[in-house]
């Protein structure tokens, strides 16, 4: 019984992530943290500046929003948004015409 849990254990990396989200957990705090800070400041300031917000919504995807928020100084990814919206509760989805979206915080 015990060759068989070293056996088992042996094929085991701890260094290998396997998922995604293991990525995420073995990036350091601090470095997540100020990438979901950047998305929050991003969406408080949508949320004050209209045409800061219409620029944002005629965006289609992500990547897009993302590539643009780099542009004016706000470092995060598509990743870090997702964590964001969900934890808020917001969805991305636009609306209307023009597109609309109902991410910014006021």
């Amino acid at each position: 019984m015990l060759k068989k849990m070293r056996k088992d254990t042996s094929r085991l990396d701890i260094r290998t992530p396997r998922r995604r989200a293991d990525v995420r957990r073995a990036m350091k705090p601090k470095e997540q943290d100020m990438s979901k800070k950047n998305v929050e400041e991003l969406l408080i300031a949508g949320g004050a500046d209209e045409k800061l917000r219409n620029k944002y919504d005629a965006l289609k995807t992500k990547e897009e929003f993302v590539a643009l928020a780099k542009g004016d100084g706000y470092e995060f990814s598509v990743q870090d948004l997702d964590d964001v919206l969900r934890e808020s509760g917001d969805s991305f989805e636009s609306f209307g015409n023009p597109a609309k979206r109902v991410i910014w915080w006021q």
